[in-house]
């Protein structure tokens, strides 16, 4: 699902709270989920679009816990800055999820979130940790923790 915004079925903001726009916009997607008959238990990855980062990703992680309360089930989700945004809306998700055959998601026992169905992995949160300003070395970092979540993968 694509850019789910906090917008009445009239087009109107429904609210300027950040709180109050991501509660709908995960409703919005939980419902919209029902109706293809999957939740958020199948969802392999959330896509956040904040507006302004520094000032809303603790509130979102408020919200958030509400709605993922199992930390063994939860979802890869990559929080972003900007993004897709209307005028007066803080906030847009878009989601991957499995919609026909409710077949299991499998998490990867590392600590980059990941997800596996079937033959597909998808994984979020690989950044570089490196301390340096290179971009070379942030990138080669990143790559270096991917390769371990692959490598964790075909153990299993």
């Amino acid at each position: 699902m694509s850019g789910v915004l906090p917008v009445d079925k009239n087009g109107y903001i429904v609210s300027n709270d950040f709180k109050t726009q991501a509660k709908y916009v995960l409703n919005t997607l939980l419902t919209n989920l029902k109706t293809l008959n999957s939740d958020f238990d199948n969802v392999l990855n959330f896509r956040v679009f904040l507006s302004d980062f520094a000032s809303q990703f603790d509130l979102f992680n408020e919200v958030w816990s509400e709605f993922f309360i199992n930390a063994e089930t939860l979802p890869t989700r990559s929080p972003l800055t900007g993004g897709p945004l209307i005028p007066g809306a803080l906030l847009t998700v878009d989601c991957i999820a499995k919609v026909r055959d409710r077949l299991p998601l499998v998490g990867i026992p590392h600590d980059t979130p990941s997800k596996v169905f079937q033959n597909i992995m998808y994984t979020s949160g690989v950044v570089g940790m490196d301390s340096s300003d290179a971009f070379e070395k942030q990138a080669e970092d990143a790559l270096d923790g991917l390769a371990k979540v692959l490598a964790d993968q075909k153990r299993d």
